[in-house]
């Protein structure tokens, strides 16, 4: 019979009782039904139908008579063994057919075939059809199956192949934005540098000897990279106040404040504000806000299309293209986040306006030619928690978050840092890392010999753990090896080389050379 998981409780525990032996003491004195040894049980847990095992290893090693095994056939399939033989082959019934007439997994049902000696019915593979890549047009061989006819699957010669064609053919769902996207037109900035309509009156002359900044940034417009950057930040967390002159930028991230107020040749002192966030993890932080009153850097900032109570009226502005990238970096610098799952590599979120928004997938679309995003109105179906109703949320993926990283921080002097090591931080990827079954290729012996090996004491191998992986420090990583071939040669191992496709007894030297030059991956193993 062979060891199989199902084996054991699952048939004993319903049709066999506890070999009673006699009472001893208020106890009931019961026989191991595997090795007899005497097992003491209280007679609520003898009532319960226990003591049947003396340990877990008795448990698993029992062997079911036939007719114990054919009390659970009748029982699980109303038939004899003989009789499910019978009517498994003349039907024709696969694991998964049966599975479906008695409401069971497949895999189970494979166990249970397994346990009670019946052999399974497999349908007769099909042959491989010649077919072309929808979208590469390469000739690859695949078999034709219905599911596959109803998906639409099967057309493409590799899933790279499928993630682009369906990206590149992918339509945007505008319908819930509310504006008429036809219509749409970016802001027209009107001439920056302009100051004759301010009047300061007899405070002129006092207003200019005790200015500490330059408020003249935007005289020349959008003409390189720190005013596009600038306006975009200012675009999504800046502040311009409805009465008076001052324009304000206020963030968590002090180093980018700091950063924006020596473009600025600030030499005034920042207004700093503690407070605790409700998320247990972000805690307490501190706000560095950088405050400038001046008429006529709120003069330009308006004419820019920064307007006061900007969060419902901004829309994207018609600047030069060549700033598009450092003015949309400044805006995710604000209002945009790069995140993934723990197994995924970032992806960009941005949030704002839906003009503004749609501004910038428009930008991005003609720059990068990127057209699968998720475009969601926050706004309209959570009145609750957002006061605007023109919130909006676009979303991109990993791949094409790289891109958009990729041609936003390229040749840039100024950004956040936090925000472009989350955009390049990859997370552990399997393929790329070298587990115990690519070790295990590569010297030819089995995955659980180089996991006993690592784990074992004796060995005295340097190493610690990150999550499901097993790191053996770069510095031990020799001495490893060493011990590894010394034990190889010691158990006679023998292994295949695939390049050879000869049986080599030991490890040679070529091998030792090729693994040794592997990168630091190399102390990754998987358990």
């Amino acid at each position: 019979m062979p060891k199989v998981g199902f084996t054991g409780r699952n048939y004993v525990a319903k049709f066999i009782k506890a070999k009673f032996l006699r009472r001893k003491h208020n106890k009931v004195v019961t026989e191991c039904l595997t090795c007899s040894n005497h097992i003491n049980l209280s007679f609520s847990r003898y009532n319960n139908n226990r003591g049947k095992f003396c340990s877990k290893k008795c448990d698993f090693n029992y062997k079911p008579t036939r007719e114990m095994l054919n009390l659970f056939c009748k029982d699980k399939f109303k038939l004899s063994i003989e009789q499910l033989q019978k009517e498994v082959l003349n039907k024709k019934l696969t694991a998964t057919k049966v599975g479906k007439i008695y409401s069971i997994s497949s895999g189970h049902i494979r166990k249970i075939f397994l346990t009670l000696e019946i052999n399974q019915y497999y349908e007769p593979e099909k042959e491989s059809i010649k077919k072309k890549c929808k979208r590469c047009n390469k000739v690859f061989y695949a078999k034709e199956y219905k599911s596959r006819k109803t998906s639409n699957k099967g057309l493409f010669c590799s899933t790279h192949c499928n993630y682009i064609y369906r990206s590149e053919n992918k339509t945007l769902d505008l319908s819930e934005i509310s504006f008429n996207i036809k219509d749409y037109k970016f802001f027209k900035t009107l001439k920056t540098g302009d100051y004759k309509s301010i009047n300061l009156g007899p405070r002129e002359h006092s207003y200019r000897r005790n200015i500490n900044y330059n408020d003249y940034f935007f005289k020349n417009g959008v003409c390189d990279e720190n005013t596009a950057y600038v306006l975009g930040l200012w675009y999504s967390d800046g502040n311009i106040s409805t009465t008076g002159n001052v324009c304000s930028l206020s963030l968590t991230d002090h180093q980018i404040v700091r950063d924006v107020a020596k473009l600025f040749n600030f030499k005034r002192k920042f207004y700093e504000r503690k407070f605790t966030f409700k998320i247990k993890q972000w805690g307490k932080r501190t706000q560095l806000a950088l405050k400038m009153t001046s008429p006529f850097l709120r003069n330009d900032f308006i004419k820019l299309g920064c307007y006061p109570s900007k969060s419902y009226t901004v829309n994207y502005p018609d600047i030069n293209s060549k700033y598009d990238k450092h003015f949309i970096r400044g805006i995710i610098d604000g209002d945009g986040s790069f995140s993934g799952k723990k197994k995924a590599n970032a992806m960009l979120s941005i949030c704002g306006s839906e003009k503004l928004l749609y501004g910038i997938y428009l930008r991005i679309k003609e720059h990068l030619k990127i057209s699968t995003q998720s475009f969601s109105h926050v706004g309209k179906k959570d009145t609750k928690k957002y006061k605007m109703k023109d919130f909006c949320v676009i979303r991109y993926g990993e791949k094409f978050t790289r891109l958009i990283a990729d041609w936003i921080y390229k040749d840039a002097t100024i950004f956040l840092v936090r925000k472009y090591e989350k955009a390049y931080k990859e997370q552990i990827n399997k393929e790329k890392l070298l587990g115990t079954q690519k070790v295990a290729d590569t010297l030819g012996v089995s995955r659980f010999t180089i996991t006993r090996f690592i784990k074992n004491r004796k060995n005295n191998i340097k190493y610690f753990k990150i999550g499901r992986y097993h790191i053996i420090d770069n510095d031990d990583l020799e001495n490893f090896l060493i011990k590894f071939k010394k034990y190889v040669q010691s158990k006679g191992i023998i292994y295949y080389s695939d390049e050879k496709k000869k049986y080599i007894l030991g490890i040679s030297k070529n091998d030792f050379g090729n693994f040794l030059k592997l990168e630091k991956n190399i102390g990754f193993f998987q358990l």
